[in-house]
């Protein structure tokens, strides 16, 4: 996933969003609106250097919005108790944590919690980055490297901070899976995968991320389980395109990677119609998707436009 994509999921997250709030105490909302100000500014400054791969200074300032936010948060909910009882709301929280919440109301504001994940999620992110960089030289293959567990928790813990102000984020639990992948930690990043699923059966993200692990030279290389293994790729991979992305959009890889594999044939053997129809039918998508993405083109567009323009015509 390259550094673009981790922004756009960045700016979405936990999937809880701040939220608008209305009270009838317009100071208590300028209160807010005005505590928040800072707390983005150091999002938007930290989150600027992890793009340009300054991860220490990246860590630094998810650090200080970390801080910031916990403490707002705390704040808010002191001036929240201390508004008079007729002034509140009685308000559900910015999301359903748990079944036995569904019916329950509380005091309080929610307001700097998505903060608080945001922080986490890029602290992670941060994190990582700069274990990934110190480890490049000693990279086996680009799929992934196995630092020891103790080198890898200051990234797990930042993941747990926002789990656990956000236990039903989907998007700090897929980045979880996907630190776990790369570092070859298949049956964890599984796991994980499946507590994703679980809260949304629709994520197209958890499926395309699946898919890629049992396709991973790992599960491929095993001959007594490889075709079950590549069947339950492509599998969640068809998955993948039925769904949207957490930012709304339709995920391109898994549509280049079943593209791709209907428009290969096996060795010896000519390219069936069928799969030269389906090859182009996921080509195409492919092309069309990553053609409407802003920025640089998919580094793997010129190669599908190639495997396209080889099929056999209709």
């Amino acid at each position: 996933m390259g550094k673009k994509r981790y922004w756009v999921i960045f700016l979405l997250l936990t999937g809880v969003g701040a939220g608008v709030f209305y009270f009838r105490r317009p100071d208590y909302q300028g209160w807010l609106l005005a505590a928040e100000k800072p707390l983005l500014t150091q999002l938007e400054d930290a989150a600027k250097f992890y793009l340009q791969g300054e991860y220490r200074r990246a860590e630094a300032g998810f650090v200080e919005a970390l801080k910031t936010a916990q403490a707002n948060d705390v704040a808010a909910n002191e001036k929240w108790r201390e508004l008079p009882i007729n002034s509140r709301r009685r308000v559900l929280p910015a999301r359903i944590f748990a079944d036995n919440e569904k019916t329950q109301k509380r005091d309080g504001i929610d307001y700097f919690k998505p903060r608080i994940s945001e922080a986490a999620y890029g602290l992670a992110l941060a994190r990582f980055g700069e274990l990934q960089t110190r480890y490049r030289l000693n990279l086996a293959d680009a799929d992934g490297f196995s630092p020891p567990p103790e080198e890898l928790k200051p990234a797990l813990d930042a993941l747990a901070t926002g789990l656990a102000i956000s236990p039903q984020s989907e998007s700090l639990r897929l980045l979880k899976a996907e630190i776990f992948a790369k570092c070859r930690r298949y049956g964890e990043a599984l796991a994980t995968l499946d507590e994703v699923l679980l809260i949304s059966a629709k994520s197209a993200e958890a499926y395309n991320l699946r898919a890629l692990i049992y396709s991973s030279p790992a599960y491929l290389v095993d001959r007594d389980n490889w075709e079950i293994n590549s069947k339950k790729a492509l599998a969640d991979w068809e998955k993948a395109t039925e769904f949207s992305s957490l930012n709304g959009t339709k995920l391109p890889d898994p549509f280049f990677n079943l593209g791709m594999y209907y428009a290969t044939p096996p060795e010896g053997l000519p390219l069936r119609a069928d799969d030269a129809d389906r090859a182009r039918e996921y080509l195409t998508a492919y092309l069309k998707i990553v053609g409407n993405l802003d920025g640089d083109a998919s580094p793997n567009a010129e190669i599908a436009a190639a495997a396209l323009a080889k099929l056999p015509k209709n």
